[in-house]
């Protein structure tokens, strides 16, 4: 009877043991597509959500080179890393590309027609993109047409956490990293800094 009630027990437990430790996965979240918290399942437009995970997976140095792998954004670039470049949604024009950093629209004035260039914007500290192909001029005006780039940086953690690094390659590529992130009653900080050098090639 002894052996039956210790077996027993220590069935028991394991099941407890595997209860405890069950997960329960959330729901994408997008911001972008409707301007509130709406999940991705409840959103009638084409939207693609990369998150920080997928980019380190696929070890990405910049941006632009995340949304290539997008479908319906084509992206141009003139030279090597560095050189001027251009977003086209769904075959629209760069001007009518929206791109926004954490909700504030980013453009550059110095290229043709003041539509966004990321090609010095590196993948450092940053959360999510939200890519919602096709016409959003409803919500966010003419500059929209052919769809919105929501770019989401980090935010402060509760338990402070720093890094920095440094990475070399061929054609004397070197590039360096740091930063760190705190979160606390009164404000929350993430900051990020980082420098890449290369000699191309010809």
């Amino acid at each position: 009877m002894k052996p039956c009630l210790l077996l027993l027990s220590a069935l028991l437990l394991l099941a407890t043991g595997v209860q405890a430790e069950e997960t329960v996965t959330m729901e994408t979240v997008v911001v972008t597509a409707t301007r509130t918290l709406t999940p991705l399942s409840q959103v009638a437009s084409s939207v693609t959500v990369i998150s920080a995970e997928e980019i380190a997976e696929k070890q990405h140095r910049m941006v632009l080179d995340v949304l290539r792998s997008v479908p319906g954004v084509s992206i141009t670039r003139s030279g090597p890393i560095g050189g001027q470049s251009s977003i086209r949604l769904r075959g629209t024009d760069n001007r009518h590309t929206l791109v926004l950093i954490d909700g504030i629209e980013y453009r550059d004035a110095s290229t043709i027609g003041g539509g966004p260039d990321l090609a010095h914007l590196s993948v450092d500290n940053i959360a999510q993109i939200e890519i919602v192909r096709g016409p959003q001029s409803v919500l966010y005006g003419s500059d929209a047409i052919g769809g919105v780039i929501n770019i989401i940086t980090r935010k402060g953690t509760a338990q402070p956490q720093s890094y920095a690094a440094i990475e070399g390659g061929s054609y004397n590529t070197w590039r360096e990293t740091a930063g760190f992130s705190v979160d606390s009653d009164v404000t929350a900080v993430a900051v990020g800094i980082s420098r890449t050098d290369t000699d191309g090639f010809s």
